[in-house]
């Protein structure tokens, strides 16, 4: 795998045309040698339209340690998205932090995670897609709340905007005293990885988790519903009750069921379930493997449709069963 490491904002851009001229996957790292307090993991593929404005949010972050930004950025993006990335790296750059691109052959989200959370060095690890934004204060807000509590594994609540960044409402998990129990995180889907934040160990944990469905068959996955499990049954899912993000409602978004027509929901539906079912899937090939938990664990899915007027459900159930029932 080709490596390069550059030092000047001048030469960044140069470095980023040769790895992608190459046809190999490669790395281009940029900035300070010194370690990051947080790295925050992008995946860009096609991502023109709004990824300056991610980049932006990252940059203009009320947090006084050192940011790294690693972006997994696919070779088969073709649409302008590195010329729109630049300025916002640069901006990072010349404010103390540091860039790392990680070019590679693929576009799948999932691998595309993995990769960025294996080459992240901060001592924590956030996200952010390259269609959505953080608020003011969000780092620091939700890494002070981790270092007082102890907590390995958080997530916020977020609020959804639409194409133009205008508020629509606010999505929130289910009550405190609810949010940690299995069943809930299931049905209810409630931790995106846009909000989430893990420190060192909850990424050692989660590199093993992954290099147990490291085969193509659990390619369709969902990396945030994944971890929220393995945290929820590891008794480490742990939330911050402030809406710190932004989640853009678009075309680009289809794992939010929220499009007008009946059709297009139910296209949507259709399209989510194979990714919830293989989430599943590898959830309980963890399992297997690392024993998250001695109990049993019992899923389903449903897509039901109703008449008049139409109503289209997507169902998700999660139970963990023992000798002493379901939880």
């Amino acid at each position: 795998m080709g490596y390069g490491v550059v030092r000047s904002v001048s030469n960044l851009e140069a470095a980023l045309a040769k790895a992608l001229a190459s046809g190999k996957d490669s790395d281009v790292v940029a900035g300070p040698k010194e370690e990051p307090d947080v790295s925050v993991v992008m995946r860009i593929y096609n991502s023109s339209k709004h990824v300056a404005e991610a980049i932006d949010s990252i940059v203009d972050q009320e947090y006084g340690g050192i940011i790294e930004l690693v972006v997994v950025y696919s070779r088969a993006t073709s649409d302008g998205s590195l010329k729109a990335m630049l300025p916002g790296m640069e901006r990072l750059l010349r404010r103390g932090g540091s860039v790392r691109v990680l070019v590679r052959g693929h576009n799948g989200t999932f691998r595309a995670y993995q990769d960025g959370l294996a080459a992240a060095k901060g001592r924590y690890v956030a996200a952010l897609d390259s269609d959505n934004f953080y608020y003011p204060g969000k780092l620091l807000r939700q890494i002070s709340f981790m270092e007082k509590s102890g907590a390995s594994f958080s997530f916020t609540a977020y609020q959804a905007v639409d194409q133009n960044g205008k508020p629509i409402r606010n999505v929130l998990p289910p009550a405190p005293r609810d949010y940690r129990k299995f069943s809930q995180l299931v049905s209810k889907y409630y931790v995106d990885i846009n909000t989430v934040v893990l420190d060192r160990r909850f990424r050692k944990l989660m590199l093993r988790a992954f290099r147990c469905i490291s085969g193509s068959a659990y390619d369709r996955c969902f990396e945030d519903y994944l971890m929220g499990m393995v945290a929820s049954l590891r008794g480490e899912l742990e939330y911050v009750g402030e809406r710190l993000n932004a989640y853009r409602i678009w075309e680009g978004n289809f794992t939010m069921l929220k499009s007008a027509t009946v059709k297009s929901k139910f296209d949507a539906a259709v399209k989510l379930a194979p990714y919830v079912q293989g989430t599943f899937a590898a959830l309980l090939r963890i399992n297997s493997e690392m024993r998250l938990t001695n109990k049993k664990i019992l899923f389903g899915t449903g897509l039901t449709l109703s008449g008049d007027p139409l109503f289209i459900s997507f169902r998700r159930v999660g139970r963990l069963r023992s000798s002493r029932g379901a939880k």
